[in-house]
C-alpha cells in the first residue's frame, strides 16, 4: 500500500536512521525509494549492510548538480504503491503506528494523512518543551485526532510539515512543482494537492521527529526570494481571509530579508520583487 520516498544529500549517519524508523514505525515490507542527489557509492554501501540488504530499497542516482526539487519530482514519478509517503533524510519516524496507519490507508475516500511531530536535536533526542512550543506555533495543539475539513487552509498555514505526511500517489503525481523553484515549491505542491484532496485525516499522535540539524537545507540557507516567491503564490491561491492575513504577515518579513539578500547579492531583478512585496504588504488590505 505504501512507499516512503527519501531525498538524500551526503549524509548517510542520519539516512541510517530515517530507513531504520520506517521499518520500525511503519512495519518491515514498507518499500522505501531513495533519490540520491549526492555520494552515491556511499549510500550504496549503507544498502549493503545486513540489516538493509534484504529490505525492499530502491535507490535511484540522479545526475550531479540536480537540485532537491528535482529529486523529489523524480522521487514521485518513480513511486507504483497507492500511497506515498516523503521523509527528509535527517527527519524519522517515532514510535509503532503500522497499524494505524495501514487501517487509514484502506479508507478509499481518504487522500491525505498527516500528524503532529516532535523537534529532535542534531543527535536525534526528542526535546519535548521544543516540540510543544512547536505544535503551539503552529496550531496543532490540543486538536484531536480525526477527520480534517480544512487541510488546504493548515497546509497555508503551515500546520503541515514538508515531510512525514501520507498522500495518494495518484493525486502526488497530478500535480507537478511550480518552475523557477530549486527547492522551496514543495510547499506550493502541498496547497495544491491539498486543496484537491477528496478528504483528509489527522493524528494528534506525534508520528515523526523534524531534526534540528546544521547541515538542513534550511540551515545552508535557501534563496529568500524563493521563500518570497512561494508565499506570494501560497496567497494567491488561499481563499480563506484569515490564512491571507497571516501569510500577508509572512510575505513583510519574507520580503525584507529577500531585500537585504539581493542588495547582498547585486541582484537588481531580485531587489525589486522584494520591494513590490514589502510595499504591498503594508498596504491597506
Amino acid at each position: 500500500m505504501l512507499t516512503v520516498l527519501i531525498p538524500t544529500y551526503n549524509r548517510s549517519a542520519e539516512l541510517r536512521t530515517a530507513l531504520r524508523s520506517v521499518f520500525v514505525t511503519l512495519g518491515p515490507q514498507t518499500g522505501v525509494i531513495i533519490g540520491d542527489n549526492g555520494r552515491a557509492e556511499e549510500t550504496r554501501s549503507l544498502l549493503e549492510e545486513p540489516e538493509f540488504s534484504g529490505k525492499a530499497i530502491r535507490h535511484l542516482v540522479n545526475p550531479a548538480g540536480s537540485p532537491y526539487i528535482d529529486n523529489l519530482r523524480n522521487l514521485i514519478a518513480a513511486c507504483t504503491t497507492p500511497w506515498l509517503s516523503i521523509l527528509h533524510d535527517d527527519d524519522f519516524f517515532v514510535g509503532d503506528h503500522a497499524e494505524k496507519i495501514h487501517a487509514l490507508l484502506q479508507d478509499d475516500g481518504c487522500d491525505f494523512i498527516y500528524s503532529d511531530h516532535y523537534i529532535s536535536d542534531p543527535e536525534g533526542t526528542l526535546l519535548e518543551e521544543r516540540t510543544r512550543e512547536n505544535s503551539r506555533s503552529y496550531a496543532r495543539e490540543g486538536v484531536l485526532s480525526g477527520e480534517e475539513p480544512q487541510l488546504a487552509n493548515r497546509i497555508a498555514g503551515q500546520a503541515v510539515c514538508l515531510d512525514g505526511f501520507f498522500i495518494r500517489t495518484s493525486l502526488a503525481q497530478q500535480h507537478d512543482f511550480p518552475s523557477g523553484f530549486k527547492v522551496y515549491a514543495d510547499s506550493v505542491w502541498l496547497l495544491r494537492v491539498g486543496r484537491a484532496a477528496r478528504r483528509a485525516h489527522y493524528l494528534a499522535d506525534r508520528l515523526f521527529a523534524y531534526r534540528l540539524s546544521p547541515d538542513s537545507l534550511t540551515e545552508r540557507g535557501i534563496d529568500k526570494n524563493e521563500v518570497l516567491r512561494s508565499l506570494v503564490i501560497m496567497r494567491q491561491e488561499t481563499a480563506c481571509q484569515k490564512v491571507r492575513a497571516t501569510l500577508r504577515s509572512r510575505i513583510r518579513v519574507a520580503s525584507f530579508r529577500a531585500i537585504k539578500e539581493a542588495i547582498k547579492s547585486c541582484n537588481p531583478g531580485k531587489l525589486l520583487y522584494a520591494l513590490r512585496h514589502q510595499l504591498t504588504s503594508r498596504l491597506p488590505k
